[in-house]
């Protein structure tokens, strides 16, 4: 009887595997890109009895507004609330921040969970709707996303317009003195009257051609400072001068170009010493006009 021999099972041998991809992690699915953040194109600010001032922003690496109630301030509020350097708005990576600088009263700001108080020298991220309350809350910054309509006229419609319209709102609130230059035509009285309005002055509006201003001192010490009766030959009457018309208003110099040198003398003195006083020896006082000058080219 012969046995039969036992079938032995048939070894294959399979392709030898990647062991490397045993270990590799499950592929990552693509991130969904994140929307970009909506850009602050202009402020709006609200005051207490004034009309709201629209200011367009330009996003550069060096943009910076200083905001308080304090002198040489580019956006100045008449707030008494408000500390004389209240905080800043500053240009961070093409997005507006603002940064209270330790003010005494505080800001805050109207977010989507609600209106915080605003830690000092720490930056927040504005966006479009957001609000920041300054001082007691009567004075506040609105946000947007591009200049209103409303606040565009006809005149300003360009680009450059816009942006030129953007200047002059920043200039009004600021004590500094204003250079306008540009041919005829091109708007300076224009540009002039818009400061006066936005700047929020009380004081008048005093213009002065002076392509029309005398060339003889005492004359024009007259038009420009006043006189007492009886100051010189001629002097019948008391006259104000421009300068001291236009206290706690504005002054606009219109065409300097056009003074005689005797003239331009005499204005650079005021304009170094910032000072002026009546030929009749009334006591010193200090200019609180705003001063606009304009150049024809």
């Amino acid at each position: 009887m012969t046995r039969s021999r036992a079938t032995e099972p048939e070894v294959t041998r399979d392709a030898p595997q990647d062991i490397s991809k045993l270990h590799d992690p499950p592929a990552r699915q693509p991130r969904r890109p994140q929307p970009p953040l909506p850009h602050v194109a202009a402020i709006r600010l609200h005051r207490r009895g004034e009309a709201p001032l629209v200011l367009g922003l330009k996003a550069t690496r060096s943009s910076t507004i200083l905001i308080g109630r304090g002198e040489n301030i580019e956006l100045r509020v008449k707030d008494s609330g408000m500390s004389r350097i209240h905080g800043f708005l500053r240009c961070d990576e093409q997005h507006w921040v603002y940064v209270d600088v330790g003010s005494a009263n505080g800001s805050w700001v109207d977010h989507v969970e609600g209106r915080v108080r605003l830690v000092p020298g720490q930056p927040v991220l504005l966006q479009p709707g957001d609000k920041v309350y300054l001082a007691s809350g009567s004075t506040f910054i609105e946000a947007l996303d591009a200049m209103p309509p409303s606040d565009v006229n006809a005149s300003t419609r360009s680009a450059a317009g816009r942006q030129f319209e953007s200047h002059v709102a920043t200039a009004a609130t600021s004590n500094l003195p204003v250079f306008l230059l540009g041919p005829s035509g091109a708007g300076k009285t224009w540009a002039a009257e818009v400061l006066h309005r936005h700047s929020g002055r009380r004081g008048r509006y005093i213009a002065i051609n002076c392509a029309g201003l005398p060339s003889d001192p005492n004359q024009l010490k007259s038009e420009l400072l006043g006189h007492t009766r009886g100051a010189f030959t001629g002097a019948d009457v008391a006259k104000v001068g421009a300068f001291f018309a236009a206290d706690g208003g504005t002054l606009f110099l219109d065409e300097v170009e056009s003074l005689s040198r005797e003239a331009q003398g005499f204005l650079l003195h005021l304009a170094q010493m910032f000072l002026t006083s009546l030929p009749a020896a009334r006591a010193l006082v200090r200019m609180r006009s705003l001063v606009i000058a304009s150049i024809r080219f």
